[in-house]
């Protein structure tokens, strides 16, 4: 008799259940003896810790914003498009709100530490990529786990926080795939991948300049600054089609 598969939200569900439960197991076993054993490969290279410095700040400031806009630049589908950046977002404010209310101290003693930004934004990004499609992309899926190592390497993360990081972004992606935004083709207009470019620049900008390690929701409050600046650009324009719903038609 045939195996049925499982239904894709169900599936969703057990994998959230999954990823968090092995956070919480890593968590608890977790001790400071791991970073003596990683730091030949970390921190106790220079050359290693330039080549980890080098992927991490992918995921901060302008390297986050390039990645975004690289992403939405490859994918021609706008609902595609679309989630990508309002995962992207929604992982964003995700994380930072559990990271305030969480409160665990870093490897470094830094605050806001679980779950990692940079890992549910890199696997936020890969599930939204990967979102109904029978293959993965799997360079993007390389990517999301060296650039969540690094964060391990350089002793900005426990473990548990980067498997909390993936979690995190499956929800972003979850939550993301229900909003009504998704109906919208408001990313087909030109003036409007004009004006959110320019948001998501003023965001890295604002991120970059703000510690985000130390600034409750920073880098959360950058991203919202710079969509808001780009919305009020897109009102400027005057009648441009924002939120036009998707019709029959359109398919």
């Amino acid at each position: 008799m045939p195996v049925r598969p499982l239904h894709p939200k169900l599936r969703t569900a057990l994998v959230l259940i999954a990823a968090f439960c092995a956070s919480l197991l890593l968590w608890w076993c977790e001790s400071p003896a791991l970073w003596p054993a990683l730091r030949p490969y970390g921190r106790g290279s220079a050359q290693a810790e330039q080549l980890w410095d080098l992927i991490t700040n992918a995921g901060r400031g302008l390297g986050l914003v390039g990645l975004l806009l690289a992403a939405m630049v490859a994918v021609r589908d706008p609902t595609r498009r679309q989630l990508v950046l309002t995962s992207a977002i929604v992982g964003g404010l995700l994380c930072n709100l559990v990271k305030v209310l969480v409160g665990r101290v870093r490897p470094d003693g830094d605050p806001y530490s679980w779950p990692s930004g940079h890992a549910t934004t890199a696997f936020a990004l890969a599930f939204a990529l990967s979102y109904g499609r029978p293959r993965a992309p799997w360079g993007v899926w390389v990517f999301a786990v060296v650039l969540a190592a690094s964060r391990v390497f350089l002793e900005r993360h426990w473990p548990a926080d980067v498997v909390a990081g993936f979690g995190t972004g499956l929800l972003a992606v979850a939550v993301s795939a229900r909003l009504p935004v998704l109906g919208w083709r408001f990313l087909d207009d030109a003036r409007v991948q004009c004006w959110l470019g320019l948001g998501l620049c003023v965001a890295g900008l604002g991120s970059l300049a703000l510690d985000s390690d130390k600034v409750p929701m920073a880098r959360g409050w950058a991203v919202l600054f710079g969509v808001q600046v780009g919305l009020c650009g897109i009102g400027a324009l005057g009648g441009a089609p924002v939120a036009r719903p998707a019709t029959e038609a359109d398919a």
